[in-house]
């Protein structure tokens, strides 16, 4: 393991920004109303706004282009089924063949009630699955909200705490991820197979950490929907909305008032579009 690790911290490399020819231009996207939200007309978004930050990528086998240049692109590596991952792999940005994406939603210690069944409610609404990456700490608060609404959901690991794992022992790391399993397990779910690291702060050494654990699968993002900052509700769905690319990973929050208030709104478009909304699994192909 320490030969892995030592050959992997000499491969740290900037992810590239993807492509902002694949992103949908704001005037071709329909303002609708909600279900159950309404919001204004979007704004014509600045390069800042549709500008997603780039991600380090760890040197590991990634579904993430590192590079755009004027050549023919060469296809990235496509994900294996989760099954058949034995070594950690990290993904960005799913399928590219087929028109879905995965709406992901990190659901830490700090979680409004309203927020997160306003959530639920707009995905029942279109009968969708996604992907809820849950802390311990969310479950032993919402423990009875997630046995009888989040369960038909795909679930993934995001902690206990959500701590910087960087900074801390591996055998609190471990420690973190089984407690929210055991927690899991205890709702009539599984975290097994999939994390998010807090933050989506993680070196190599958590990555293997995880790996040994049984999550072989480190999920990042290709779109930061921008809904943890002091930004719009109307940025969240224009951020989202305009980055809705084949095999897109979307990060939102599930303390967002935000996605809340636009996440009906969002579906409706995607629907619109013939965008499929899938988990994480589903979105690898």
């Amino acid at each position: 393991m320490k030969a892995r690790l030592a050959a992997l911290s000499l491969a740290v490399v900037i992810a590239a920004l993807l492509g902002r020819s694949e992103a949908a231009s704001p005037t071709q996207i329909a303002t609708s109303p909600s279900p159950r939200w309404s919001s204004p007309p979007l704004l014509a978004m600045t390069d800042e706004a549709i500008a997603t930050a780039s991600v380090p990528s760890l040197g590991l086998r990634t579904g993430f282009d590192l590079a755009t240049t004027d050549e023919a692109p060469i296809p990235p590596p496509q994900p294996e089924p989760l099954a058949q991952l034995s070594e950690p792999y990290e993904l960005f940005r799913g399928d590219r063949a087929h028109p879905r994406v995965a709406l992901t939603f990190d659901c830490g210690p700090w979680v409004n009630p309203g927020y997160i069944k306003a959530i639920l409610d707009s995905l029942d609404d279109y009968g969708h699955r996604v992907t809820f990456f849950v802390t311990g700490e969310f479950l032993e608060k919402h423990g009875r909200l997630f046995a009888t609404r989040m369960v038909r959901h795909e679930i993934a690991n995001h902690s206990y705490s959500h701590p910087n794992f960087p900074r801390l022992p591996a055998e609190r790391i471990q420690q973190e991820m089984r407690w929210t399993e055991e927690l899991a397990a205890g709702l009539g779910a599984t975290t097994r197979g999939i994390w998010r690291a807090p933050f989506g702060a993680r070196t190599p050494r958590e990555l293997y950490i995880a790996a040994e654990e049984g999550y072989p699968l480190h999920v990042m993002w290709s779109t930061d929907s921008g809904d943890w900052t002091t930004r719009s509700a109307d940025y969240v769905r224009a951020t989202t909305l305009n980055r809705a690319v084949n095999g897109a990973v979307v990060v939102h929050h599930c303390n967002s008032w935000q996605t809340a208030a636009v996440l009906g709104s969002i579906l409706w478009q995607l629907r619109e579009w013939g965008i499929g909304v899938v988990t994480v699994s589903e979105v690898m192909g």
